[in-house]
């Protein structure tokens, strides 16, 4: 039994074996062989078979996250038949999330310094194929937002049923927030098309979801406070230092199934998950599940993501440094 990742039917040399699946053989008269669960190279073997006998051999508890893998030339299904003495009855599952085209564009997010305002035609989202770097090391990209669009953003996920992708409003020095909004999350329909459609899909601070506030300096369209300037003209201490990994929203990612949005509370320390409305509208506070992971004293989550059924979250404490790595289990609920 292994992963295919690629969803070929066939074994390549980094696609490991797949443990903990139950294999039964199935006897022409009733006789049942095993159950037995998968190494954890993979491997299994059922014994007892009298010489001869053919058996039909059936894997079972497939993990949720797992569907079985197509049909190819290391892969006959999660039903094979066999003969007693037979070597080589593979199967093989996938997760669907795995998979990805050769030389997938990436979304990254690029900051701007001072007010976002100002940034009408400055990009803080672009689009870049994974393989574009060049031999100078140069990388081509495409504006897919601009400073005007989403402002400062630093989360960025994928809806792939949709073609849609989201990215959130991030907190940090000398770089504005657009209309002040820490917990603005964005939406842009086709981002890898000609004209991607950007627009502000929900405010999670009116969701249920705590983001915090940051000081606005009174002039504007509702702009941050960005600090003063010495005589140089290079920012000197700004407002947000000290809110900075502490207020808004630090990272979000996609469900593996597609149907969620999971986010990073900053500010609450928390994981959220957004049921995504199947209408593809925003969403409203029902939506919203507290999943918890960071709620100690001192533990502040940051980075995330989604795996094999589970959501892992980089985990710091603020006041002893110490980090680590937590994991919400989708099927459990905990």
């Amino acid at each position: 039994m292994f992963r295919d990742y690629n969803g070929n039917g066939a074994r390549e040399s980094r696609e490991p074996g797949q443990a903990a699946i139950t294999i039964t053989g199935f006897g022409p008269t009733g006789a049942v062989y095993g159950p037995v669960q998968t190494a954890a190279d993979g491997t299994y073997s059922l014994t007892g078979i009298p010489a001869g006998t053919k058996v039909r051999v059936e894997a079972t508890g497939v993990p949720s996250y797992l569907r079985p893998a197509p049909i190819g030339a290391d892969n006959g299904s999660l039903v094979r038949f066999a003969t007693e003495g037979d070597t080589g009855v593979n199967m093989a599952v996938m997760n669907p999330a795995d998979y990805c085209q050769n030389n997938p564009d990436l979304l990254l997010p690029c900051f701007l310094n001072g007010n976002q305002a100002d940034g009408a035609t400055n990009g803080v989202l672009y689009r870049v194929p994974f393989g574009g770097a060049t031999a100078s090391g140069a990388i081509g990209g495409t504006v897919v937002a601009n400073a005007t669009d989403t402002g400062t953003t630093y989360g960025v996920a994928y809806q792939r049923s949709r073609k849609r992708a989201f990215t959130a409003s991030y907190v940090r020095r000398h770089t504005g927030l657009l209309n002040n909004k820490p917990g603005a999350l964005y939406k842009i329909d086709n981002p890898a098309s000609a004209s991607p459609v950007v627009s502000l899909w929900v405010d999670l601070a009116t969701v249920g979801i705590p983001v915090g506030s940051v000081p606005i300096n009174g002039t504007g369209a509702g702009q941050r406070d960005l600090g003063t300037k010495n005589g140089a003209g290079a920012l000197s201490r700004d407002p947000v230092t000290a809110l900075v990994g502490k207020t808004g929203i630090g990272d979000i990612d996609m469900s593996e199934d597609d149907t969620a949005l999971y986010v990073i509370s900053l500010a609450a320390k928390k994981l959220y998950k957004i049921t995504l409305p199947t209408d593809g509208s925003a969403p409203t506070a029902a939506d919203v599940t507290d999943l918890g992971i960071g709620s100690g004293t001192c533990d502040q989550p940051f980075g995330m993501k989604p795996l094999d059924g589970k959501v892992y979250v980089g985990v710091t404490c603020t006041t002893s440094l110490a980090a680590e790595v937590r994991a919400y289990d989708v099927a459990l609920g905990s």
